[in-house]
Order: structure tokens, then C-alpha cells, then sequence
């Protein structure tokens, strides 16, 4: 009988471990402060195979183009397209 009490107890412990950690973490995300400032957006992508994605990612105002799943990913600027001359 003891045993089993005491696997009891070991249990709601670790349950109630679980459930702090889960509010807590809510906790802190909610009072972590947020850059609105960075903004990254997928502005396009492209599968080439069952593993390969070509990926066009935006941040801020600068755009880069993402080559993964591949052995290496690979990441290249996006060239801007020069606006007429004044």
C-alpha cells in the first residue's frame, strides 16, 4: 500500500510540474517584448524535386532566395530591379 501511494504522489508531482512549465512558459512569451520592426515574409517558393525547395523570403526591405533540402542550403540575394532614372 505504501508503494503505491508514494507512485501516487511521484505522479501528481509530475503532472503538476508539467502543467506550471506549460503556464509559465505562456508567461513569459506573453511578457517577452516584440520588434515590430523585423518583418520576414515567404514571398514565393517553388519545389523542384521531392526534397529541394526554392524559397524567396523577404525581410524588411531587402529579399534573399533560399535553396534547401539539398546536402547544403544555399541562400543568394535577390538582385533589385533598378527604378527609372530621373
Amino acid at each position: 500500500m505504501n508503494d503505491l501511494l508514494s507512485a501516487t504522489g511521484a505522479l501528481a508531482l509530475v503532472i503538476g510540474l508539467i502543467v506550471l512549465l506549460r503556464f509559465g512558459s505562456r508567461f513569459v512569451q506573453s511578457r517577452r517584448p516584440h520588434d515590430a520592426s523585423i518583418q520576414l515574409r515567404l514571398t514565393g517558393q517553388l519545389a523542384l524535386d521531392g526534397r529541394r525547395r526554392l524559397q524567396l523570403v523577404q525581410c524588411g526591405s531587402g529579399e534573399v532566395l533560399l535553396l534547401t533540402g539539398g546536402v547544403t542550403d544555399i541562400m543568394l540575394p535577390w538582385p533589385h530591379a533598378a527604378g527609372p532614372s530621373a
